[in-house]
C-alpha cells in the first residue's frame, strides 16, 4: 500500500510544538502523528515563521518547507493536509486544498470564525468529495482520563 502524502499548515503548538515541551512518549501534534504513522508520510510543512519551518523541517526531515500554502499545494500533490492556523484563515486554505485534489482535511477548532464560513467549508468539502475532520477534543488523551477519576 502506498503511503498517504501529508502536510501541515501552521507549525505552532498543535501543528508541531506540543511534542517539544510535553511528554515525549505521547503523540500530541499533527506533524508527529503523520511522521510516526506507517500509513502516512509527512512531506510538507507550511508556516509564515521561517524559524519554525527551519526547526521542524530538520526535525521531521522535510526536504522542502513553505511559507506559501498555494505553492505547497501545487508542488506537493498532497493526499491529506492538517490546517492548524487561526480560524480566520481556514476557509481560504480549504478553498486552496479543494483546487488541488486533496482527499482529506483535518482542521483545528473552531472550524471557522463565522457560521457562514463554516457552512462554506463543509459545502466545499462535500462537493469535492473530501473527508473533513474537525479536531474538537482530546477525548482519548490519557491526561483527560486522569482528570475524570
Amino acid at each position: 500500500m502506498e503511503k498517504l502524502k501529508c502536510g501541515v499548515i501552521g507549525c505552532g503548538r498543535i501543528g508541531c510544538g506540543f511534542d517539544e515541551v510535553l511528554s515525549r512518549t505521547l503523540i500530541r501534534t499533527h506533524a508527529l502523528s503523520y511522521y510516526k504513522n506507517p500509513k502516512s508520510e509527512l512531506v510538507a510543512l507550511c508556516d509564515i515563521d521561517k524559524k519554525k519551518l527551519e526547526h521542524y523541517g530538520k526535525k521531521y526531515k522535510i526536504k522542502k518547507t513553505y511559507e506559501n500554502s498555494k505553492v505547497m499545494f501545487e508542488e506537493q500533490k498532497l493526499d491529506c493536509v492538517s490546517i492548524c492556523t487561526t480560524a480566520n484563515d481556514h476557509l481560504k486554505l480549504v478553498k486552496e486544498a479543494t483546487k488541488n485534489n486533496i482527499k482529506g482535511i483535518i482542521i483545528e477548532k473552531p472550524i471557522s470564525n463565522s457560521l457562514d464560513s463554516a457552512k462554506e467549508i463543509i459545502k466545499l468539502c462535500k462537493k469535492s468529495n473530501i473527508v473533513l475532520a474537525v479536531n474538537h477534543q482530546r477525548r482519548f488523551d490519557p491526561f483527560y482520563h486522569l482528570l475524570s477519576k
